[in-house]
């Protein structure tokens, strides 16, 4: 298992709002699923990532956006920081397309190399753990362009106000936007379709919701608004690559090894 040796809530930061340091007593590896959010990650010793297109190791600075589920491969020693960023902050700092670019950008693509060098070599080596501080001082002129709002900013936080508990008819209703024009939008910011979204986004508010809660399955596939159990039979091996059998049965550490557990939503 992983070490969670940071877990901090970010206030009243124009960009970031949620931290949290792993590091890595032993050879590990795990499943991730996405959380819906865009990361900043700096990355210390031998981390990789594959899911079924892709197996690479890790750039020491990068962004990403959504994707589905992976797996990431630690080796003993390794440790890495993940601070949690608005959906669409990806795009708004890479300027590309999620949708065909992929869903991570190495930082270096964006300010120079040597931003990148001495952020990352000052963070391995400073003496406490505000690292907030140190990322501001090296990133803090491009947060004025990087904290502009996307076409769909505001549509982002509504769903995640809502818990995901909405339709794409919703959307259009509240925000007087074509279907197309939302898909379009949330494909290029996002990667996938607004649907998509919604359901990745109520995926992890029931996941969530069950783990802290003494409450039946189907209780809470009927609070969240699921059809009935095979559409979150479908969501669940789509989310997380496991049956819900797998997620949630008691002796399956999943949930456990979520690397955004201690992110709340």
């Amino acid at each position: 298992m992983p070490k969670l040796s940071l877990s901090k809530e970010i206030k009243n930061h124009p960009l970031f709002s949620n931290m949290v340091k792993l590091e890595y007593e032993q050879d590990f590896e795990t499943i991730i699923t996405s959380t819906g959010y865009s990361y900043l990650v700096l990355v210390y010793g031998d981390i990789s990532i594959n899911n079924k297109k892709e197996n690479y190791t890790l750039p020491k600075v990068f962004i990403n956006s959504i994707m589905p589920n992976f797996n990431i491969v630690a080796k003993k020693n390794s440790w890495f920081v993940v601070i949690r960023m608005n959906t669409d902050r990806f795009y708004q700092i890479s300027k590309t397309n999620v949708n065909t670019q992929g869903a991570i950008s190495k930082i270096s693509h964006i300010v120079s190399q040597k931003v990148v060098d001495d952020l990352h070599r000052e963070i391995e080596t400073a003496a406490h753990n505000d690292y907030i501080l140190i990322i501001d001082k090296h990133l803090k002129p491009f947060y004025a362009e990087w904290v502009k709002k996307s076409k769909i900013s505001d549509i982002i936080d509504y769903i995640f106000i809502n818990n995901g508990l909405l339709n794409v008819t919703n959307i259009i209703d509240e925000f007087h936007i074509s279907h197309s024009s939302l898909n379009r939008y949330f494909k290029t910011a996002t990667g996938v379709t607004a649907n998509k979204f919604l359901r990745l986004i109520r995926f992890n508010y029931i996941v969530r919701h069950l783990e802290a809660n003494n409450i039946d399955m189907l209780s809470a596939i009927e609070e969240f608004k699921y059809y009935d159990y095979s559409h979150f039979s479908r969501d669940v091996k789509q989310f997380s690559g496991k049956t819900p059998k797998q997620l949630f049965g008691t002796k399956h550490p999943i949930l456990r090894d979520m690397l955004y557990k201690k992110i709340r939503y």
